[in-house]
């Protein structure tokens, strides 16, 4: 059985840049090395990389005045 990446509608607006690095990603495997970096979380409070180690996690970096970054906010 195909994972569900395989399975979406890459032709979506605001799928597409996502459904193309998530094939980067899968491309990659598992000897690529993440970064160590700490973010504030939508709490405020700090969240680091390395709290999620083993699971996939997903860093999408937008502004509020980038017109394809606010396309795709409703679909996250």
């Amino acid at each position: 059985m195909s994972p569900p990446i395989f399975r979406m509608n890459p032709g979506r607006i605001g799928l597409r840049p996502a459904w193309i690095l998530a094939l980067l990603l899968i491309s990659l495997g598992a000897s690529a090395r993440p970064l160590h970096f700490t973010l504030p979380g939508l709490n405020g409070q700090a969240v680091q990389l390395a709290d999620f180690r083993g699971r996939w996690v997903v860093v999408n970096f937008w502004a509020s005045w980038c017109a394809p970054c606010l396309l795709e906010m409703p679909e996250l």
